[in-house]
């Protein structure tokens, strides 16, 4: 299975990446949105795990333009966001979502 991990925090993308790679998943890696959006003109997905807040094009932006498209990729939202405001938009979105715990390092094992 291929996947899209569109994080721009770069210690949990890379946590993320390693954990999925050791599951058996082949995945590439997207910083920014523009980043994402060039990937996803040129490349198709199984999946896409996309953070919402993104330097440049957000997260929201990149997702409203695949549905646009009619491209219906699984996409799973990871966000820092609280659950009522990340309820709101994934009903809007119709799409799954993570919430990403304040104290991230408690859970992330050093690289």
């Amino acid at each position: 299975m291929k996947l899209l991990l569109v994080e721009d925090n770069r210690e949990l993308a890379s946590w993320l990446r390693r954990l999925l790679n050791q599951s058996g998943y082949a995945v590439e890696q997207a910083y920014s949105g523009e980043e994402a959006a060039t990937l996803l003109l040129t490349q198709q997905y199984d999946a896409i795990l996309l953070d919402l807040t993104l330097p440049g094009i957000q997260g929201q932006v990149i997702l409203k333009g695949l549905r646009r498209k009619d491209d219906q990729t699984p996409v799973l939202i990871i966000s820092r966001e609280k659950a009522r405001s990340m309820t709101e938009k994934t009903i809007a979105f119709n799409e799954a979502w993570a919430e990403i715990p304040e104290e991230r390092r408690a859970i992330i094992p050093p690289t």
